[in-house]
């Protein structure tokens, strides 16, 4: 018996399984335990439930200061009784669950492309840079929705590389009722290559559905609100890591960051206009030139998220897949530019995903620069290598040639 042959193949990928299923379980738990056993825990999750109670009490979720959300969460709730501290057990259990489901998603897109021992690699790696990243520390304390987007968004992803655009589009739809601008994945179906009108009539669906949902269960004001929460929410004393929050917090006494760098607002205006177009021809070239649909995707919302007024930290899980997706397109580029390009997003992930910045009001600048520096780049790696890959195509289950790797 040889290492070549299949019998030790086999044993050494089902050893492989076991390490990353126990080394899953043990990260969950430590996860679910810090967030359930934090008494501080669930500020989000609170505002969630007092939305679902100002349903019932004055038929409409905008009843609650706090709740910013589609109506649809707050009806999802209503069955829901108690306050956050009592409901963190099985919200933090789901939003784990959410998570786990995302990698499962996003590894089952690039499974062809992977081989018996890569693929528990490539699973351990994306379920280690999840649950090892502070901002899902930070989704899961807050009892926030981020990893219910991202199970969200990689099901989109997966229905649309299968041959079911429409039914992705709707996905998306569902996700811009969790939270409105998670609707900016809908652009990726109008990437060179994809199918604008299936993006069109499965979002179109989604929203409609939504409208129709929230006017017959809270009445004709609802949609409105909701639209007016959400503009309203959409400058908050936070700090954000895209190019809008690098120009107010740094420049600016926003009351964010620790201390700005220097009071400047000239130079907060240009500081925001170079990096919004950074961002901005980062999102052309994704579109124009996205190589591997399932790899274009994620390259999207990374840019997205540079893009948002309101681009917290907790955000940042969903530009995670890219870490993932990566590992499988080996033989799809020249072995030297992948392996640099997985060397720069394990830097960057140390980087951006690993330290703590600090609250609102102490965030250090540089933590924040390396944060943001961190996001920068790793989109920017992404996107340009990306844009050197060979148009794939995404039209059925045969989005990958029997031969890893190969895209036909």
């Amino acid at each position: 018996m040889t290492w070549g042959s299949a019998r030790v193949r086999g044993l050494v990928a089902a050893g492989l399984w076991v390490v990353v299923v126990l080394g899953t379980a043990f990260l969950v738990v430590e996860r679910y335990c810090g967030a359930v056993g934090d008494p501080t825990s669930g500020m989000d999750l609170g505002f969630f439930l007092e939305g679902a109670d100002a349903v019932d009490s004055a038929g409409t979720p905008y009843a609650a200061p706090m709740y910013v959300y589609s109506p649809l969460l707050a009806l999802a709730l209503g069955p829901v009784s108690g306050g956050a501290s009592a409901q963190m057990a099985w919200w933090t259990a789901m939003s784990l669950g959410a998570g786990l489901g995302a990698v499962a998603l996003v590894v089952a897109s690039v499974w062809r492309d992977l081989g018996t021992w890569s693929r528990p690699l490539v699973s351990g790696v994306a379920a280690l840079t999840l649950l090892a990243s502070w901002p899902v520390v930070v989704v899961l304390w807050l009892g926030q929705v981020d990893l219910l987007l991202l199970a969200l968004m990689a099901l989109a992803v997966l229905l649309v590389v299968r041959g079911r655009p429409t039914a992705g589009a709707f996905v998306v739809g569902l996700a811009a009722a969790l939270k409105t601008w998670a609707g900016g994945l809908a652009l990726w179906g109008f990437r060179r290559g994809g199918d604008a009108r299936a993006t069109l009539v499965g979002v179109g669906a989604a929203l409609a559905l939504t409208v129709v949902v929230s006017t017959v269960a809270v009445g004709p004001d609802a949609v409105p609100r909701w639209v007016g929460r959400t503009l309203a929410a959409s400058d908050q004393p936070l700090t954000s890591y895209s190019a809008w929050g690098a120009g107010r917090d740094l420049f600016t006494s926003s009351g964010v960051l620790a201390r700005p760098v220097v009071e400047s607002a000239a130079l907060g205006v240009v500081v925001t206009v170079v990096l919004a177009a950074w961002a901005v021809a980062l999102l052309v070239v994704a579109l124009r030139r996205p190589g591997d649909p399932r790899l274009s995707a994620w390259n999207v919302m990374a840019c997205l998220l540079l893009l948002m007024p309101v681009s917290h930290l907790a955000y940042r899980v969903l530009a995670l897949p890219l870490l993932w997706v990566w590992p499988a397109l080996a033989r799809r580029v020249g072995r030297t530019s992948w392996v640099v390009l997985l060397v720069t997003l394990a830097g960057c992930w140390l980087v951006g995903y690993r330290l703590v910045p600090g609250d609102p009001g102490s965030v250090d600048v540089g933590l924040y620069l390396a944060v943001l520096g961190a996001a920068y780049v790793s989109t920017t790696a992404s996107t340009l290598l990306a844009a050197r890959l060979a148009p794939a195509r995404c039209d059925d289950v045969e989005v990958s040639s029997p031969q890893p790797g190969r895209v036909q």
